[in-house]
């Protein structure tokens, strides 16, 4: 792998880390309001991973899907390198797929050890 592919990766890694990140630092409110009402905390992080994990899921299939469509109208420059390689989008889908988990999972976790009175008060 070249640097520049290195790059690339790492550049999408940390622009996915931060969106997803963003998404349920946003919500942190939200959950000190459902633990306030009585919702477990593991409950809460649940339901945060999934709607964060939902995202990640559309956007890797239409990913996936457009990848397919630009590599066979890129094959020609492609030199040595199958463009419809199993392994390759199967490395992409879960690298970034275990970033998008744990992205999500930090600031879940966070957000519900938080004591609700104080998320509250907050805004």
């Amino acid at each position: 792998m070249r640097k520049a592919d290195i790059g690339l990766v790492g550049l999408a890694v940390m622009g996915l880390f931060g969106v997803v990140r963003h998404n349920v630092v946003r919500r942190s409110r939200e959950m000190g309001i459902r633990i306030s009402l009585g919702a477990s905390r593991g409950s809460v992080v649940g339901a945060q991973l999934r709607k964060g994990m939902s995202l990640v899921l559309v956007g890797g299939a239409v990913g996936v899907c457009l990848a397919v469509f630009t590599t066979q109208a890129l094959s020609p420059l492609l030199l040595g390198v199958d463009p419809r390689d199993p392994l390759t989008y199967c490395a992409v889908v879960g690298i970034l797929g275990s970033v998008a988990l744990i992205a999500a999972y930090i600031p879940a976790r966070r957000a519900s050890r938080i004591d609700p009175v104080q998320v509250l008060k907050a805004e």
